[in-house]
């Protein structure tokens, strides 16, 4: 297996066996996205398309769960209270589209993408799973 830097810890990433693997690596918040973890799958998922090595793409999360969707306690501490750019509605309008950006590279990914499921997905998490061609859950 070769690890990939991925420019933070909150997503691992690694190629193995023609499989490019994604893994969401904030378990204490169950994987909830944040803005560095989702411009960081952007980046690996784009990474991976090109990667004539990756064949196939599998996203999963660390710990018990897979993706609790945004990170409302990071979207909150990112907006000062105040009108203007820095309030809490631009804050999760920001994280709305990238998390929109991101479902879509899944979605349109042309090479087989899968969702393993270590346990419940919500919110941006659910559009995740289902914009892989395949969802795989076990307990």
């Amino acid at each position: 297996m070769s690890k990939i830097d991925t420019g933070t810890q909150e997503l691992l990433a690694s190629k193995e066996n023609g499989v490019g693997i994604l893994t969401m690596n904030r378990p204490e918040a169950r994987n909830a996205m944040s803005g560095e973890m989702n411009a960081a799958m952007q980046e690996m998922l784009a990474q991976f398309e090109t990667d004539a090595e990756v064949r196939c793409v599998v996203l999963t999360g660390a710990g018990k769960g897979f993706c609790a969707g945004g990170d409302v306690k990071g979207m909150a501490a990112s907006g000062d209270g105040t009108v203007g750019t820095n309030t809490i509605d631009s804050a999760i309008h920001r994280q709305r589209v990238h998390q929109r950006a991101t479902s879509g590279k899944l979605f349109k990914m042309p090479k087989p993408t899968l969702a393993s499921l270590p346990g419940a997905a919500a919110g941006a998490g659910l559009s995740y799973a289902l914009a892989c061609d395949l969802r795989i859950m076990a307990s």
